[in-house]
């Protein structure tokens, strides 16, 4: 079953901080899948959002926890698998759609 995601304004009025802006959409579209299919996380061997950093990929996986799923064991961000924190200085977010391609290129290819 395909899941598209839609908008979950949350009030974020910082644009550097797009981690925590498009968190919730990201929750809404996993909650809404599992709810779908009746499926539980732990049915995955992964659960995977495109880039948002560290604040956001935390933000996801507390308000997960809030409609009752731990994701904490197979989720990832591939902002995070890709930057690092501390000599990047990278924090909440940058390009999705480049980051998952690289992130799958590299595991596919």
């Amino acid at each position: 079953m395909l899941h598209l995601g839609r908008i979950v304004d949350m009030g974020i009025k910082d644009a550097n901080n797009m981690g925590a802006a498009m968190a919730p959409a990201a929750v809404d579209t996993i909650v809404s899948h599992l709810k779908d299919t009746g499926r539980k996380p732990s049915y995955y061997d992964a659960i995977i959002t495109g880039d948002l950093g560290h604040i956001g990929k935390d933000i996801v996986s507390d308000m997960m926890m809030t409609y009752g799923y731990n994701i904490k064991s197979n989720y990832n961000d591939c902002g995070v698998l890709i930057f690092d924190k501390e000599s990047q200085d990278t924090h909440s977010g940058g390009s999705g759609c480049a980051c998952c391609r690289y992130c799958f290129f590299r595991i596919f290819i």
